[in-house]
């Protein structure tokens, strides 16, 4: 106990010496100038012997003061008597790194040493793999976009271009349309789209990646930090394909326009895009042409799901076949007054549109309604368009596409009351198809002119006749055809069988009755000089 309270007798004074030392210090800093140079001339002296008088902790000192300073008790019985300036403690006494180096690259991760645009990775991996060069596609690494579309990429060839550009930060468009590619290079891409986080565009048109294509990117499309826009159309995905693409979709930060047209879709992936549409918040435009989208129960499921969606602003369900019994969801759906712009129904089957008409009255957003091309009847679109002269002037919308869709005169005195509401909107007709006469020229006129021609034809004059002179010579009577030809051979005027056929029917009063007395009156008016000419002979 009596050693003990005597090092810690020891420590005290050794601390009390320090604290004294350094208050001394403080002091001449405050005194003034002609003390100051006093105290530079000492200070040397004394710094010349603390380098010679310093004391060496060894590490076992050092963990003696360690451990004393944590206790309070040092258990060394040896005394130091010395400043804080004379203690030199060798460099393997200091602790290593408490871990706080690691740590900062937790919050600033250190980025790889071969980041880049990824030429040379590239370069090497063809090389390595013994691949055909593509030239163009160590400079497209430079720019902000790769476009091999149709090149019939290799499987290996996909995944070292998809190395190149897992840490690439030039290129955001991805444009692979059709190129064949196999479940393999899906899952290439599946991981490029994982690593990277510049790549905003995807296109895979064309690429018919199947079903196991689709179960690959799943997991990529809805991990993908930057993707906005993924083509996937013409891929063969069918009903199964899409169930995975949709997971991916709804899940993703990001996207915001898909592309699912010509995947051969039916009424069977209905819950799965009624699921896509209801918890997606950042899909804006869904393209969902050339499928078979067209029944009853699909629509029933799927408008649900448009009903409770805010953010989709163009729809395009074009040439799906769509008929009369799709008409009640889509008019349900455009009622609710949806943050929809754009609507394309063209070169679908729909007969009648006028349900279509009394839902755009009441939607107060929408833009664009594409209805061209579908086999609605001349009655129908009258109707539509005089149903939509009841639209209020709240109404958005620009254009109404009607194209190749025909209607009668009267529908031209409702589109001008139309634009007088909406003094923007543009309305486009396939024509009108009543309430007027075609006028051309006269086939009477066409054969007797023929008839002068063919008369006056043969090359010696003795066999030229004046057409004019026959007809002048007719009786003003009705005769049969046989009659009337043979007074064309009588008169030994030559004219081919069609046109004396022609004529005969011109001037046919009823069956086998051909009026002469017409046939002079006619030719007069339009030869009024003929009456001058000589009988013939």
């Amino acid at each position: 106990m009596d050693v003990d309270k005597r090092e810690s007798q020891i420590l005290d004074n050794e601390f009390q010496f320090l604290y004294h030392e350094h208050e001394e210090e403080d002091d001449h800093h405050d005194e003034d100038d002609e003390d100051e140079y006093k105290d530079d001339e000492t200070d040397e002296i004394k710094s010349e012997s603390n380098e010679s008088s310093k004391t060496i902790i060894s590490s076992q000192d050092s963990a003696s003061i360690i451990e004393s300073s944590d206790t309070g008790i040092s258990k060394s019985s040896k005394k130091i008597e010395t400043s804080d300036s004379q203690i030199d403690i060798p460099e393997e006494v200091i602790p290593e790194d408490a871990g706080l180096r690691p740590g900062s690259w937790i919050l600033f991760p250190k980025l790889p040493e071969d980041r880049g645009d990824g030429v040379k990775k590239f370069i090497n991996l063809t090389e390595e793999l013994k691949l055909p060069p593509i030239g163009q596609v160590p400079q497209m690494l430079k720019t902000n976009e790769i476009n091999l579309k149709s090149y019939c990429l290799d499987p290996r060839t996909v995944k070292i271009i998809c190395e190149a550009l897992n840490y690439n930060t030039t290129v955001k468009i991805l444009n692979l349309q059709d190129n064949w590619l196999t479940t393999d290079a899906c899952y290439h891409l599946n991981d490029l789209l994982i690593n990277n986080n510049v790549i905003t565009w995807i296109i895979l048109s064309g690429c018919r990646i199947g079903v196991q294509g689709a179960k690959e990117l799943e997991t990529g499309i809805s991990s993908a930090e930057s993707l906005e826009y993924l083509d996937i159309s013409r891929c063969d995905l069918d009903d199964e394909g899409l169930r995975y693409i949709s997971i991916g979709v709804y899940c993703s930060p990001s996207i915001k326009i898909v592309n699912l047209s010509n995947n051969n879709l039916s009424e069977d992936c209905a819950n799965a895009l009624q699921k896509m549409i209801i918890q997606t918040d950042t899909l804006s435009e869904l393209n969902l042409s050339w499928n078979f989208l067209n029944s009853e129960d699909f629509w029933r499921t799927f408008v649900v799901g448009l009903l409770q969606n805010v953010t989709l602003k163009n729809l395009n369900v074009s040439w799906n076949g769509l008929d009369e019994e799709c008409l009640p969801f889509l008019a349900e759906y455009l009622s609710s007054d949806p943050n929809l712009f754009i609507l394309n129904l063209r070169d679908n089957r729909f007969k009648s549109v006028e349900k279509i008409a009394e839902a755009l009255i009441k939607n107060t957003k929408l833009e664009i309604i594409e209805l061209g091309n579908n086999p609605t009847e001349a009655n129908e679109v009258l109707a539509f368009v005089e149903v939509l002269t009841n639209v209020t002037p709240t109404s958005q919308l620009r254009l109404i596409d009607l194209e190749n869709m025909w209607t009668n005169k009267e529908v031209l005195v409702l589109i001008d009351e139309i634009k007088k509401k909406l003094t923007s909107v543009d309305i486009t007709l396939g024509g009108i198809l009543s309430n007027y006469k075609i006028i051309g020229p006269d086939p009477r006129k066409i054969f007797l002119k023929r008839a002068n021609f063919e008369a006056m034809k043969p090359k010696k004059k003795k066999f030229k006749r004046n057409f004019g002179q026959f007809v002048m010579s007719l009786q003003d009577i009705i005769v049969t055809r046989d009659a009337f030809k043979s007074s064309i051979k009588n008169a030994k005027v030559k004219l081919s069988e069609s046109l004396i056929t022609e004529i005969m029917n011109a001037f046919e009063i009823r069956e086998d009755a051909i009026d002469q007395s017409a046939l002079k009156k006619f030719y007069l008016e339009e030869y009024p000089e003929t009456s001058q000419l000589p009988p013939l002979t």
